[in-house]
């Protein structure tokens, strides 16, 4: 591996057709979004709908859902805005990118090109955070320009749908890849990488 980098501190959103409920949630509505967040739906008592993402601005435009879950910047290009005013803060998780060579080739490469990957891995790691965070910044405010309000969670639905997320990855995981995962998790906690 030459680089885990992640784009930024903002990694997925979710927006809204309507505000959130009186209770601080959306209870009863159906969410788009791929397994992944399917958690965070649940979690918010929303039913998550499964549809592919060139399909989201019709499905919202027609009803046949009320919001849309996705990566933190991509609203804006998608023109999601027109048809979701509500952009529901905080974000959740991260967006983590791998920069990996076969390790055959690795190995064939002189000792100064494996110098220079890995200080590109490195850079990398902390550039893509950086302009990640600028990207996501830019595209809120032109959001809001469009009229897109933010609906924020309260800090402890906040919180729990930072845990939820976490815990949830690990639980797609492990049907994924059983044994494994249970080992790379536990790993995880010994190193104080999650929970």
């Amino acid at each position: 591996m030459l680089a885990l980098t992640t784009q930024g501190t903002n990694g997925y959103h979710c927006y809204l057709r309507r505000p959130l409920s009186p209770e601080g949630d959306w209870k009863g509505r159906k969410i788009r979004g791929v397994i992944s967040y399917h958690g965070v739906i649940r979690a918010l008592g929303g039913e998550p709908v499964v549809l592919p993402m060139g399909e989201v601005y019709a499905g919202l435009e027609r009803g046949v859902m009320d919001g849309s879950c996705g990566p933190a910047a991509g609203m804006l290009a998608l023109k999601h805005y027109e048809v979701a005013k509500y952009r529901v803060e905080p974000t959740f998780g991260l967006v983590n990118v791998i920069f990996a060579i076969n390790s055959n080739r690795w190995k064939a490469l002189p000792e100064q090109s494996q110098k220079w990957l890995l200080e590109a891995g490195q850079r990398s790691e902390v550039e893509a955070a950086r302009v990640g965070d600028e990207i996501v910044a830019e595209e809120r405010a032109k959001l809001a320009e469009h009229g897109v309000q933010v609906a924020r969670l309260s800090d402890d639905k906040g919180k729990m749908i930072q845990d939820v997320w976490r815990a949830s990855q690990w639980e797609i995981a492990e049907k994924s890849c059983g044994e494994a995962a249970k080992q790379l998790r536990e790993l995880a906690r010994k190193a104080a990488m999650t929970n």
